[in-house]
């Protein structure tokens, strides 16, 4: 018998947020509805080219915001533009897109702080193929307020048609955080699979490093009664040692330009390093590397592996290999190979 003891290690996160700067008068973005909301995410196709602070923003936007001076609005020219904007949501939702442009610049030079205004204006420059400036226009927005998550999934979606695709990702999943309908939710995980499904290179790996102590080290059997009153003393003897085992282990995949085929490297090394029987410390290399065919149910990997094992710092074994797999998916959980 033989008891280990592990360590483990704690970790901490802090998390920042921004404030946001308040304006002379209040505006509250008013609410979308849900069917509104699934409108906004499902009739959009998603384009094959996607930002993020806590804020939401990372764009020369702010610096100018930073540097302007406070704009006062007169009643006069807040119902002007109220007018603007009412005019350029109906043009949108009619589909013409330019009209509606046209009419929320108006607004927007008066009125560039209101919030319905840069998300319509946003949808607008989306819907027209202007993603850079859709992005700016969904910045602005959340510039006012963060958690605007309507906004933030526009310019989610705004960045994925942009190319960014790492923004784009990092904005999907800060709006899965908030509470939204279960129909918004499956939306954006169709969008996160479109973004990972288009990652050609994935990159994998674990460190490990532990020390133990060992009773019985030696995995010896200590003496043996053969039969009543007569002993048998077992080779080797029992014996306690303290270890120090570290291992690594990386894996790399990289998807062809066929779907189907994709290439996969692997490799393990394993280190255990004994205090007092050095005879017993011993070091591990596995490595592997080859292609893999899938199409519908099947899957055919092909791949050359090597194992090397050292003991005491001289060479035990070492074993190359080439490995021909098949294996049929009968369903998510029973395969034949």
């Amino acid at each position: 018998m033989s008891f280990k003891a592990p360590f483990l290690v704690l970790g901490m996160l802090i998390i920042l947020s921004l404030g946001s700067r308040g304006f002379s008068e209040e505006r509250k973005l008013s609410s979308v509805s849900v069917k509104e909301l699934v409108l906004i995410a499902d009739n959009e196709e998603i384009q094959s080219q996607p930002n993020l602070d806590p804020t939401g923003l990372e764009s020369n936007f702010e610096e100018g915001m930073e540097e302007e001076d406070e704009v006062v609005v007169s009643p006069e020219d807040l119902k002007k533009a109220k007018a603007f904007v009412e005019e350029g949501i109906k043009l949108y939702q009619e589909k013409q897109y330019e009209q509606a442009k046209e009419n929320l610049e108006q607004a927007l030079t008066i009125d560039p702080t209101d919030p319905e205004l840069n998300h319509y204006l946003g949808l607008v420059e989306y819907a027209l193929g202007n993603y850079e400036a859709s992005v700016f226009a969904f910045e602005r927005v959340l510039f006012i307020d963060p958690k605007k998550y309507p906004s933030r999934l526009e310019l989610a979606k705004s960045l994925l048609a942009q190319g960014n695709k790492a923004k784009a990702k990092k904005n999907f999943e800060m709006v899965l955080r908030e509470k939204i309908p279960l129909t918004v939710r499956a939306n954006i995980g169709l969008y996160l699979s479109q973004i990972n499904s288009e990652e050609k290179h994935s990159f994998s790996g674990a460190f490990l490093l532990g020390h133990m102590f060992d009773s019985n080290a030696t995995q010896g059997t200590g003496p043996i009664a053969l039969f009543p009153g007569s002993d048998f003393l077992s080779a080797p003897t029992q014996s306690s040692d303290r270890i120090v085992t570290g291992a690594l282990v990386m894996s790399y995949l990289y998807k062809l330009d066929n779907p189907e085929w994709m290439s996969t490297t692997s490799l393990a090394l394993m280190n255990s390093n004994y205090d007092r029987n050095n005879s017993l410390s011993s070091e591990l290399i596995q490595g592997k590397t080859g292609l893999s065919y899938s199409k519908d149910a099947y899957q055919v990997d092909a791949s050359v592996n090597w194992t090397g094992i050292w003991l005491d710092g001289n060479v035990y074994q070492f074993n190359p290999g080439v490995n021909v797999n098949y294996s049929y998916l009968f369903s998510g959980q029973f395969s034949m190979n």
